[in-house]
């Protein structure tokens, strides 16, 4: 009986653990209408273990397995990952790779078209967590046709449609440190 608590036990902090450690992102691109980012994994680590430490729902792993083609992990080999897929603040932080120019306004998160795959559905699901505000970000964009974004347009998603644990809102963009003299 104590063995299996002991058992139990390491299991539960090996999970915390690999919850903990941060994924290392090699890069974020489109592909075929979606963003996907590049996340390296661990040593020793398996499509179920990188699925909990990188993955918003773990259960999903069979679908970040079929994506890469049920290639064996391999530790120098990053794997390719649909953006949606990964926790929230891992995909705060592969928009911010993929979109280094994009920036807080007074009217919300200012995002510029850089790449002619990029559409407003993808982008909506990818900032807000779901396509139904789709149309809705068109008229708040007062965007004359949504389907057909042209480089450089200017979108603007409210603070308030984007999940805090992005990390896009005001709390989590910090002022740079000013020292005067007294």
């Amino acid at each position: 009986m104590l063995l299996l608590l002991m058992v139990l036990s390491s299991t539960a902090s090996l999970r915390a653990e690999e919850a903990e450690r941060p994924a290392r992102m090699d890069r974020a691109y489109w592909y075929q209408g979606q963003i996907v980012v590049t996340v390296l994994p661990e040593a020793n680590e398996g499509y179920i273990q990188f699925a909990r430490r990188v993955l918003a729902n773990p259960e999903r792993q069979a679908e970040v397995a079929l994506f890469n083609r049920n290639k064996a992990i391999q530790r120098d080999r990053a794997l390719h990952v649909p953006l949606l897929l990964l926790k929230l603040p891992l995909r705060g932080a592969a928009l911010r790779m993929l979109y280094s120019e994009d920036e807080l306004t007074e009217r919300g998160w200012s995002h510029h078209v850089t790449d002619p795959l990029e559409n407003l559905i993808a982008l909506t699901e990818a900032y807000t967590g779901t396509k139904a505000r789709y149309r809705e970000l068109a008229q708040y964009n007062r965007l004359k046709n949504p389907d057909a974004l042209r480089l450089g347009t200017e979108i603007v998603v409210p603070l308030h449609w984007i999940p805090e644990a992005l990390g896009f809102g005001p709390r989590s963009i910090r002022e740079p440190l000013v020292l005067e003299k007294d």
